[in-house]
């Protein structure tokens, strides 16, 4: 193992590359692009990767910093969006045969490799800021949540600052207002649409899936083309105005501004009933919300909402009656939007008449999210959707993440294929 770990330190970049894939015992040969991408990882400051679904991002690049790592000796961290990503990063990991041993340290894992180095595979959160590292690769980027995309990605690159190669690596599928789709465009990309990877071309379910016509075009073009684009349309499908009778709210949602709105909704199955809205001015008075006190509450915070300067009405209302504070940013706006999308709205214009015009007028803007400009206000609506996951926990599995499993089945059956 020394003498080959001499070798990839001291071999021409693609020379290495190629001895250190033969000794990874992959069912399969690399492909071209594949080998094109370890040597632009290996050479660019900041990079960004962007594959179709099922383009073997995670895999690739689990190997790509371990021979990283190898040929450097540098100091690296591995960070995913979300605990799931991170378990299938592992998977890849223990199948490396360069690497000597794993510790779990609950949530986070040091993977040591038989050079001696260790590399911290974990989540972007704060627990990791006590790392120093010479480079961060970020792993399913476009998943980043809310609240790691205010509070807490930020802070990362606090733990380069004291190396002179603070390098970074971004991976992802472009998916609506990312922050990866950003990245895309202003940093050095490889982009790896579905049609130039050979096993999704040779599954046929991809082209099956566009064949049919049943995926809307702009979510082909982000999840497997690999083209920033935006949904266009009305908002709500499927929405169903009628009389409501009864039966009182489950969740409510609270955003701010001039006037403070609220809406409350209750969840059954797929249908979404939005039956309460309320408008008072908390500046005027603070106990205007005070009866929702032991209900399910989220509301808006970040920015003037957690400020003195602006009554800081999030804090006020977390402390007054409980409430859950969620930052608002395009990727919670579009998130929220599309669990949304996915159940029957039920509104009565009659009981609930605010929020009746913002669901029923509600259109994409030209960004990919709801159009939100002074003719279309939508204060009602944002409450609309701090109040349906109020509860922090609901979950509703889309056709996008339905589609993701079978592809990486698909990309399973391509490995066998292959060998």
């Amino acid at each position: 193992m020394t003498t080959l770990i001499y070798k990839l330190r001291n071999l021409p970049l693609l020379q290495a590359i190629r001895l250190y894939n033969t000794k990874l015992n992959l069912p399969y040969t690399p492909f071209p692009f594949q080998l094109d991408d370890m040597v632009m990882a290996s050479t660019v400051n900041k990079g960004v990767f962007v594959r179709s679904r099922g383009g073997s991002k995670t895999n690739d690049f689990v190997n790509w910093i371990i021979f990283h790592v190898l040929r450097t000796g540098q100091q690296w961290t591995w960070l995913s969006c979300k605990s799931g990503q991170l378990q299938q990063a592992m998977t890849y990991v223990r199948q490396n045969p360069f690497v000597k041993k794993v510790h779990n340290l609950s949530g986070k894992y040091d993977v040591m490799l038989w050079s001696g180095k260790t590399i911290r595979f974990g989540i972007i959160s704060t627990s990791n800021l006590g790392l120093r590292v010479d480079g961060i690769v970020y792993d399913e980027f476009e998943d980043l949540q809310p609240k790691q995309e205010v509070d807490i990605y930020p802070q990362m690159a606090g733990m380069m600052t004291h190396s002179t190669i603070h390098k970074t690596i971004y991976l992802g599928t472009l998916w609506i207002t990312a922050l990866l789709n950003e990245y895309a465009e202003e940093y050095p990309c490889s982009i790896r649409p579905w049609d130039t990877i050979p096993w999704l071309v040779e599954s046929g379910m991809i082209q099956a899936e566009i064949d049919e016509g049943i995926i809307p075009t702009w979510q082909i073009d982000l999840m497997y083309n690999c083209i920033p684009t935006a949904p266009s349309g009305v908002l709500f499908p499927s929405l169903v105005v009628e009389e409501l009778i009864g039966d009182n709210a489950e969740l409510y949602g609270l955003d701010f501004g001039a006037t403070d709105h609220c809406v409350g909704v209750k969840i059954v199955g797929r249908d979404i009933y939005i039956l309460e809205e309320y408008e008072f001015s908390l500046e005027e008075n603070n106990t205007a919300f005070d009866f929702l006190e032991h209900r399910i509450t989220e509301a808006e915070s970040g920015g003037y909402n957690d400020s003195d300067k602006y009554a800081a009405k999030a804090t006020m209302m977390a402390q007054r009656i409980g409430a859950r504070k969620q930052p608002v940013t395009n990727k919670w706006k579009s998130e929220r939007l599309m669990f949304t999308r996915q159940h029957v709205l039920h509104v009565d214009k009659n009981r609930t008449p605010g929020i009746y015009k913002d669901v029923k007028k509600g259109v994409y803007g030209p960004d990919g999210l709801y159009l939100k400009d002074s003719v279309h206000p939508n204060h009602w609506l944002d409450a609309l959707f701090h109040a349906v996951k109020a509860d922090g926990s609901r979950y509703l599995g889309s056709p996008f993440q339905q589609k993701s499993t079978l592809i990486r089945k698909a990309e399973a059956k391509r490995d066998g294929r292959l060998k």
